[in-house]
């Protein structure tokens, strides 16, 4: 598994993704998205945005 992309525990500074700062407000509630690469970067800031603001959604990746 240590081969798979979105490992961040030895970069530095670590990134944020979202985790922490990203406040949702539910504007995406009931609504589905599906997200390629979500493991890693921008795509995984955009699946915990995503599920932050209520929506549904899937993140795939290739590799993993």
């Amino acid at each position: 598994m240590s081969d798979c992309l979105g490992h961040t525990g030895s970069m530095r500074p670590i990134p944020d993704h979202g985790e922490l700062s990203c406040k949702g407000s539910n504007r995406l509630e009931d609504m589905r998205a599906v997200i390629a690469g979500g493991d890693s970067g921008i795509g995984r800031a955009v699946t915990i945005a995503y599920a932050r603001e209520g929506a549904e959604d899937d993140a795939t990746d290739k590799d993993c």
